[in-house]
């Protein structure tokens, strides 16, 4: 028979300014200031030739605790006509809005990701949400807590506290409730330390309430935090942390206390290690400016990577904001046709053998993708404009025979470019930028220059 629990809250009544704890940053690649992305909606879109663009489902479920359901569902992750070359950027981007749950799921913590959603206040729990206990900067102000724990343990000559997924989605679901709620959520079996508005809250729940302890006090509603720290049947811990809440006292700190604590447990310095691994696949699967799978470009940009179309533009960024230029627009023609050979240099004065676009100038002018733009002149280093680029794409095709009209309010029939902007609407290359518009003169960005590249290959062929 279990015997029971001690559970024990720690509440400062004195008149304060809230205490805010500073989080550390982790640097998982997420946007600064963060508000946490509503992943309920997948694949919506710039209008702007964003495809078939559709709502669906978040990704993520109510887990079961067993591996038939993880954090994220594939079939809404992946909605029909998903390109494989996408599907491990939306899977990391998916776990990476996750915050913490995305960390469970990729280590197939089920009975954490169950603990977090199959809990009786899973409303409080918003995954991934800036200030949520889920947030994955508060993981490492969470274990520098846990290792001031074990610190004080050993002074008792007890062994470290160890942790696991279970215990630290625990606490976080606990966390986010008591947030709101100056009271232990009681959702879980097992023992828990609570402290609103400090910024260390082991110098209430040990120092004071040990020298009350020392002075003879037995009631565990005083000395109960206490008596967790120091109880030698504990052999796992999780720790949460949220700086939000209705509370008057501000930041919410919890700890979790049990004897197997569910999952595997590890060592504060193997589970740093294991974040580090965490943050490494994500950075290596992701741009760090592209990694909200609802951007209308992201399944493109991540074909375009795998296609070996495009490697960014360094620091692991793309730059999907950003304006094409003329130059690099004929080095992904060339990089998406496979770099053909050619057998003369192009001649235009603007560009020198050692640009590293040149090969790609010289293929691009040889198969009469490009003139140039006069005066003996190809201007490599000016932005690419929309009515380029599709000009660009239509004269890699063989300018085929178009026998319609642009259908854009903004460009006329008598446009230099309306027959290669109608062949591109003819066949779903672009749907054009709204309300009727084709925007010709507008600067092509890199996000909607990968989105034409892929609407190419898939409507017209390489």
């Amino acid at each position: 028979m279990k015997r029971k629990m001690v559970v024990a809250a720690l509440a400062l009544s004195i008149a304060m300014s809230a205490v805010n704890v500073q989080a550390a940053d982790l640097d998982l690649g997420s946007a600064p200031g963060s508000t946490g992305l509503d992943i309920t909606i997948l694949g919506t879109g710039n209008p702007a030739d964003s495809g078939n663009a559709s709502d669906s489902n978040s990704g993520y479920s109510s887990g079961t605790g067993n591996e038939s359901e993880t954090a994220i569902r594939e079939a809404e992750l992946y909605p029909e006509g998903t390109p494989e070359e996408a599907k491990p950027a939306r899977l990391a981007s998916a776990r990476l809005l996750l915050g913490s749950v995305g960390l469970f799921d990729y280590y197939h913590s089920y009975d954490a990701i169950s603990a977090i959603f199959q809990s009786q206040y899973a409303s409080f729990t918003t995954p991934g949400a800036y200030g949520d206990a889920t947030d994955m900067n508060y993981m490492y102000p969470s274990l520098q807590f846990i290792d001031e724990c074990n610190d004080l343990r050993a002074k008792h000559g007890l062994s470290a506290l160890k942790v696991t997924d279970y215990l630290m989605a625990c606490e976080e679901a606990d966390v986010n409730w008591s947030k709101d709620n100056i009271a232990h959520a009681k959702q879980f079996n097992m023992g828990e330390n609570l402290a609103w508005g400090m910024p260390d809250p082991f110098s209430g729940w040990y120092d004071q309430e040990k020298a009350a302890y020392e002075s003879g006090i037995t009631d565990p509603n005083k000395i109960g935090h206490y008596l967790n720290i120091i109880d030698p049947s504990y052999g796992t811990t999780g720790f949460a942390i949220t700086d939000l809440g209705s509370n008057p006292y501000g930041v919410t700190m919890g700890q979790a206390f049990h004897w197997t604590g569910g999952s595997e447990a590890y060592t504060t310095k193997q589970y740093r290690d294991r974040i580090v691994s965490y943050s490494d696949y994500l950075t290596g699967t992701l741009f760090k400016d592209v990694i909200n799978l609802n951007n209308y470009y992201f399944d493109s940009v991540y074909w375009a990577r795998e296609k070996g179309i495009t490697n960014g533009v360094g620091d692991n960024q793309f730059a999907p904001d950003t304006d094409c230029y003329r130059g690099q627009m004929v080095q992904f023609l060339y990089n998406m046709k496979g770099k053909p050979s050619f057998s003369t240099s192009s001649s235009f004065k603007d560009v020198s053998s050692n640009d590293y676009f040149a090969n790609a100038v010289s293929w691009a002018a040889e198969n009469g993708v490009t003139s140039g733009t006069g005066n003996g002149k190809f201007s490599p280093k000016s932005p690419c404009t929309r009515a380029q680029m599709v000009q660009f794409l239509y004269n890699l095709a063989g300018r085929p025979e178009v026998t319609s009209e642009a259908a854009f309010s903004d460009v006329s029939a008598n446009n230099v470019y309306a027959r290669a902007i109608a062949w591109a609407k003819d066949n779903h290359i672009t749907n054009g930028t709204g309300e009727g518009k084709f925007s010709p003169n507008t600067n092509c960005k890199r996000g909607q220059m990968v989105v034409f590249l892929k609407n190419y290959i898939d409507n017209v062929g390489i």
